[in-house]
């Protein structure tokens, strides 16, 4: 919807000024030690970038340019996750017992008496406290994780949100746009998202290298 939502935009994104160390005349809000303060601040990003932290044609609905690292960054990191679910899936393949085996394993099992089932199941609840127990101990006292710096999946994360207007759909059924070009839910007055690349900037160009990396569904 930019630029014709920009003052909406503006408005909306004031109270998340704090949250960007770039800006003076905000007191800094967020903790980067406290989670409460970074998902607060994270519920802003990316989209009041285009103020805060903004680009050349930011207000005008151009998309940031994604730098070729992180393109190729993000692109190791999807490669990765899908080698990794496809290495699990092979491998629950192999070990899925044959059907005669799995048999003998049942009927092994039912001949357990009760008292050892028993003895089995408490053995695993001690297990399972321990593991729980020093878990909390590590929680309470080991050093404390700065959560403002993200990982790599958030960073690629964040960046292909502002890109889900590439497939985006052009025309919205039951819509009311307004002189501005704002596209609002005729029913809710909710602000609908149309499809950012027709006539604005090289947007065109900018959502095929996000395309390379984010796995976001078209719409018709």
């Amino acid at each position: 919807n930019l630029p014709g939502s920009l003052s909406a935009c503006f408005t909306a994104c004031m109270p998340s000024a704090c949250c960007y160390p770039n800006q003076e005349e905000a007191d800094p809000c967020i903790n980067d030690t406290d989670r409460r303060s970074v998902d607060a601040c994270n519920r802003y990003r990316p989209y009041c970038d285009v103020f805060y932290d903004s680009w050349l044609g930011s207000e005008q609905g151009e998309l940031r340019n994604p730098p070729a690292t992180i393109v190729t960054m993000c692109m190791i990191h999807v490669e990765e996750i899908s080698n990794t679910t496809a290495s699990i899936e092979a491998s629950d393949e192999e070990e899925r017992p044959s059907p005669s085996v799995e048999k003998k394993r049942l009927r092994a099992h039912a001949t357990k008496t009760n008292g050892e089932l028993r003895e089995h199941h408490r053995k695993q609840q001690s297990i399972s406290q321990q593991h729980y127990q020093s878990g909390i101990y590590q929680s309470n006292h080991g050093s404390r994780r700065n959560l403002w710096v993200p990982t790599p999946n958030k960073i690629c994360e964040e960046h292909c949100k502002s890109a889900r207007c590439c497939h985006a759909p052009t025309y919205v059924m039951d819509t009311v746009v307004s002189a501005s070009g704002v596209y609002t839910n005729s029913t809710s007055d909710e602000y609908v998202m149309t499809n950012c690349q027709q006539q604005i900037g090289k947007n065109k160009e900018l959502c095929k290298e996000y395309d390379k990396f984010c796995d976001i569904p078209s719409s018709a």
